[in-house]
């Protein structure tokens, strides 16, 4: 084994349990007796882990954003167009695009009290 890429690929057949029984033993003695090939099988289980947990973390935001979007799509009002041409013909609809803000109805006593309440309020 010369390059990186070949000590990778034996380490990934070693882990998958692709290699036979004769090759794997002499693997495992290889690593028991040379530690910068273990140090080498621990970095390359290290990379390949961090790889993994970074694919699902990914994953994982793609499918909160897809469910985020359904979720937000769901609390957008549908436009119903009869609802529209209806408002439209009763002139409801008004030329700004905003909706009409409501009126507040108050009653007598209430506009008492807060007359009361403006002329006796601290300055």
């Amino acid at each position: 084994m010369k390059t990186e890429a070949d000590y990778y690929a034996l380490f990934e057949t070693y882990r998958a349990g692709g290699l036979a029984d004769a090759e794997r033993t002499a693997l495992e003695h290889r690593l028991a007796a040379d530690p910068a090939l273990a140090q080498r099988l621990r970095e390359f289980e290290e990379l390949t882990g961090t790889l993994t947990a970074y694919g699902r973390r990914q994953a994982l935001r793609h499918r909160l954003a897809a469910i985020h979007a359904d979720m937000v799509s769901e609390r957008t009002p549908r436009l119903d167009l009869a609802k529209v041409a209806e408002q439209d013909e009763r002139g409801e609809q008004f030329a700004s695009g905003q909706a009409p803000r409501p009126m507040l109805r108050i009653s007598r006593t209430e506009q008492k009290l807060r007359a009361f309440w403006q002329s006796h309020r601290a300055p």
